[in-house]
């Protein structure tokens, strides 16, 4: 049996793929086919809930609450142990902390200052197409 992919994914992909991204709307479909397993934690959770909700989204209940109810489901929440103060952007350090205590293979995400570092003790930090490309290629 093979192991499934712990990834980290990033809040803004599951936004875009409600806005209509067409790679992040495939990652999310991933996520519904149990292709990976999303590594989250609740501060994560907090976070994904928080900007989904912003009003410039104009998003209906309905599509924020089916995507936090799936996204609780699917995932392995880990608890934060770690005060990772690495990236450019200290907001984004979350993403690593969660990475590392849910001992994840990726972080999948289109901001820039995580790119930037390319991987991060061996996790590797790719975009929602590069992330895809590993599903497809890992089955």
């Amino acid at each position: 049996m093979k192991n499934v992919l712990r990834a980290v994914i990033d809040t803004n992909v599951f936004l875009s793929a409600l806005l209509g991204s067409e790679s992040c709307g495939q990652l999310y479909e991933e996520l519904k086919n149990n292709s990976f397993l999303p590594v989250t934690s609740k501060e994560l959770m907090e976070e994904i809930e928080e900007v989904v909700k912003r009003k410039k989204f104009d998003l209906t209940a309905k599509e924020i609450d089916d995507m936090v109810t799936l996204i609780g489901k699917k995932s392995k929440n880990v608890i934060l142990h770690t005060i990772i103060q690495i990236c450019r952007d200290i907001e984004d350090n979350i993403f690593l902390d969660c990475a590392v205590a849910g001992r994840a293979d990726y972080i999948v995400t289109g901001d820039k200052d995580l790119l930037a570092l390319s991987s991060f003790r061996g996790i590797h930090i790719v975009t929602p197409s590069q992330f895809l490309v590993v599903l497809r290629q890992s089955r």
